[in-house]
């Protein structure tokens, strides 16, 4: 009887080691765990001040974007207007011959509407180049953004 009581004392010690050993191993795990999961909110903290970084300049490139298309918009309305008057005088001065010039007379109109066809050329060329270079930056704008797009020359 004594040998069982020293085995049923040897199996109870035993016992509370194991549940020692187990109840350190719950708590190393807890710990763990803990550990693991401030890492994730830590994480997750980051990722989100990382997307909305990202977001505001998505959003400034945006902006910009849209404020030079309207340039870009601007200036082809305008490269059109200058268009439309230089074949305007040019239909004018050209097409049509005036009385004066079918008669030989010297005319100072021509030579004036030369100049204004020189003027209105030189403007169109500065406003083409001018249009040129914002859709260049349009281009550049929307690459930043992760956007490729072909440009169709004019």
């Amino acid at each position: 009887m004594r040998q069982a009581q020293l085995q049923s004392e040897k199996q109870n010690a035993d016992l509370h080691a194991t549940i020692a050993e187990l109840r350190k191993s719950l708590t190393e795990s807890q710990k763990a765990f803990d550990d693991a999961q401030a890492s994730l909110l830590d994480a997750q903290t980051q990722a989100e001040q990382r997307d909305g970084a990202k977001q505001a300049q998505i959003d400034m490139l945006s902006e910009e974007l849209d404020r030079v298309n309207g340039h870009a918009t601007a200036m082809e309305r305008e490269k059109e207007q200058i268009n439309s008057q230089y074949l305007e005088l040019w239909r004018k001065h050209y097409a049509q011959p005036e009385e004066g010039d079918a008669e030989g007379a010297p005319n100072g109109g021509a030579l004036s509407a030369s100049a204004r066809v020189a003027e209105l050329t030189t403007a169109l060329q500065s406003k083409d180049g001018r249009l040129k270079q914002l859709t260049l930056q349009v281009s550049l704008c929307l690459k930043g953004k992760g956007v490729v797009f072909a440009v169709a020359d004019s």
